[in-house]
């Protein structure tokens, strides 16, 4: 019964992992195995004990995550490669990845301003619904190189970059 209960204590927990839905409940896991190997007895206890030690050892390890700046890099080149014959400005904005880096907020607009100065492309949209600013000139929209200078003058101005 208790191999049971540590099992299913093991794949919630993997489960919590892959999915960090909820962290507070991940935290207290190495508490509840302890509890539930105190209840066990004999032999089956102790193999318990060592595949729960194997599982908190691995909760406890710090696992590689990406930086802010791989994960913008990551969905920058899957929006581009994705988007590279798509001449719609909309259905580009439109995309998943374009999504997620407008989700990003505020951190992504130094990144965006350097891919922009790098490799120019239509993030206006993301810019202008991260900031809620647009800085282009009247007579500049539809010249994206001259967009592009406005945006990065406003980048400037406003300390996104150097």
């Amino acid at each position: 019964m208790i191999f049971f209960l540590i099992l299913l204590l093991i794949n919630v927990r993997s489960y919590l992992v892959k999915t960090m839905k909820n962290v507070e409940v991940l935290r207290q896991l190495p508490i509840l195995a302890d509890d539930l190997i105190c209840k066990g007895q004999g032999s089956d206890a102790d193999v318990i004990k060592i595949d729960v030690d194997e599982a908190k050892a691995d909760y406890l390890t710090p696992t590689t995550r990406t930086t802010l700046s791989q994960k913008f890099d990551t969905l920058s080149s899957t929006w581009r490669y994705e988007n590279g014959v798509v001449s719609s400005v909309s259905e580009m904005a439109l995309d998943p990845s374009y999504q997620e880096i407008i989700g990003m907020g505020e951190v992504a607009i130094p990144m965006i301003l350097e891919e922009l100065r790098e490799s120019p492309n239509h993030w206006f949209a993301a810019l202008t619904a991260i900031s809620g600013q647009s800085p282009v000139k009247y007579d500049h929209r539809g010249n994206i190189n001259e967009m592009i200078k406005d945006w990065l003058k406003w980048g400037k101005e406003e300390g996104y970059i150097l």
